[in-house]
């Protein structure tokens, strides 16, 4: 074999092992950036959870404090006052974060929030005088069909 033959075929073996150490970067690259990809869906599948667990918290505080405010409201006798004042700043928030459950997928939640922000507008506006096991019992079933939405997102669904 000539020695210009033999530079030829070295040459080509060189371009060859450079393909293919090409091709492995390429390949290693797409299999990065797929596990980027993962990674990052598995973040924001945990960052939604953590949202939607903030969120049935919020939504336990707002009906706990929409609950105390009417009490305190009820053995407040101040005249002039309005005696619901802070259950009517309540309200609308609690009304939007049942929207927000309804828009999230939780329907049976945002139905159960929906009926007890009914119980107390019925309350505030002296159409019904709810008594305080009625208003605990619309509480409880709130608490009870968001363990059961928090169970179920916490197995992961």
């Amino acid at each position: 074999m000539t020695q210009p033959v033999a530079t030829i075929i070295a040459a080509c073996i060189a371009v060859i092992a450079a393909s293919i150490g090409l091709l492995g970067v390429i390949l290693n690259n797409r299999y990065q950036s797929k596990l980027d990809d993962r990674k990052a869906a598995r973040e924001l599948t945990e960052v939604r959870r953590l949202e939607k667990s903030d969120l049935f918290v919020n939504v336990i505080a707002q009906v706990d404090e929409i609950a105390m405010g009417y009490y305190h409201a009820l053995e407040d006798d101040r005249d002039g006052d309005e005696p619901f004042h802070r259950v009517d700043q309540e309200l609308p928030k609690l009304r939007l974060t049942a929207i927000r459950l309804e828009l999230l997928g939780y329907t049976a939640e945002a139905a159960a929030v929906r009926q007890y922000l009914d119980l107390m507008v019925n309350a505030v506006t002296g159409n019904a005088n709810p008594t305080p096991a009625r208003i605990n019992d619309q509480r409880d079933a709130i608490v009870l069909a968001l363990g059961d939405a928090f169970t179920t997102l916490k197995a992961g669904g």
